[in-house]
């Protein structure tokens, strides 16, 4: 706990998974280091600071793949992301959006929306959860995947951000949905 609150997810151990290749090559990425085989891995320079980016990302406690702690003691408040987001400026308040909610088909509400709006001229930014294949799904500009390249760039310039929040501890550690959430914007 470091708030006093509830217990939330600090209280649950988290427990790193191997990661696989970012183009769901099914090779864990320490084989695809030492003996590269698929396309994605030929050039390991590239993908060495990719996968730092993604390490870093998905180093945090995941609640969309690590389901061991049970719903009622996971921390669902939003004074973490409220946090960090004030920290980068509030970029969440810089343009309109649409917040699309519900348990079924946002992802294709939200395409089809973020679809219309780019023909219409507009320049559109579509952040969903969770990816079907490699992470860089879940952030798309006008309709196409956020390069490795810039989110790379994008982790690399939000690091001292997080870190400062992970600092002051007000209300945990940010969640891998939260950092994720923050590089969307």
């Amino acid at each position: 706990k470091q708030d006093g609150g509830d217990a939330g997810h600090n209280a649950h151990a988290h427990v790193p998974r191997p990661l696989a290749c970012a183009r769901y090559c099914p090779q864990p990425l320490s084989a695809v280091q030492s003996r590269p085989s698929c396309s994605m891995h030929k050039s390991r320079d590239a993908m060495s600071t990719y996968r730092e980016a993604l390490e870093y990302i998905l180093s945090r406690t995941d609640f969309e793949r690590d389901r061991g702690a049970p719903y009622g003691q996971r921390d669902w408040r939003l004074a973490r992301v409220e946090e960090l987001l004030a920290q980068l400026g509030d970029p969440h308040r810089a343009y309109p959006s649409v917040h699309i909610a519900g348990t079924k088909g946002k992802g294709s509400t939200g395409a089809m929306i973020a679809s219309a709006l780019t023909a219409a001229g507009y320049r559109t930014g579509l952040n969903t959860s969770p990816h079907l294949y490699e992470l860089r799904e879940r952030i798309k500009v006008d309709g196409k995947y956020i390069t490795e390249t810039e989110l790379i760039a994008l982790v690399e310039k939000l690091k001292p951000d997080f870190e400062f929040v992970k600092e002051q501890a007000k209300y945990g550690e940010l969640t891998t949905f939260e950092v994720l959430t923050a590089l969307a914007f």
